[in-house]
């Protein structure tokens, strides 16, 4: 009888992606997306280093978590978050982390700054 062996893998790498050139009160959408981690890994969201929670605000809006097939039979996890910006948003930094549950390292993506134009 064989005894299986699971192991989690963090991933090594988030991608964060979307227009950071945007006018005032028009949606933009960034992207987040991580590399392959086991089992999936769950995606934070971060704007000025405070944590953005879904349905905060009327400001940002969370799309579906989704997962696919990754590397080494890894999932790799990916979402959106869409960011209706106000004028006193300008200059904003977004970044996006990956973490695997038990296992104490979180992966952070590249960092994304908002520049804003008025209408």
């Amino acid at each position: 009888m064989c005894n299986l062996i699971s192991v989690s893998v963090p991933p090594l790498s988030v991608n964060l992606e979307g227009g950071i050139n945007a006018v005032v009160d028009t949606d933009i959408v960034l992207s987040c997306t991580s590399a392959s981690s086991n089992p999936a890994a769950s995606l934070k969201w971060y704007s000025n280093s405070d944590i953005v929670l879904n349905n905060q605000s009327s400001f940002h809006t969370y799309g579906l978590v989704q997962t696919s097939p990754g590397a080494d039979n890894g999932q790799v996890t990916s979402q959106t978050l869409t960011v209706t910006p106000t004028s006193f948003m300008d200059g904003d930094n977004y970044v996006c982390t990956a973490h695997v549950q038990g296992i104490a390292e979180t992966v952070e993506s590249n960092s994304r700054t908002l520049n804003l134009k008025c209408k």
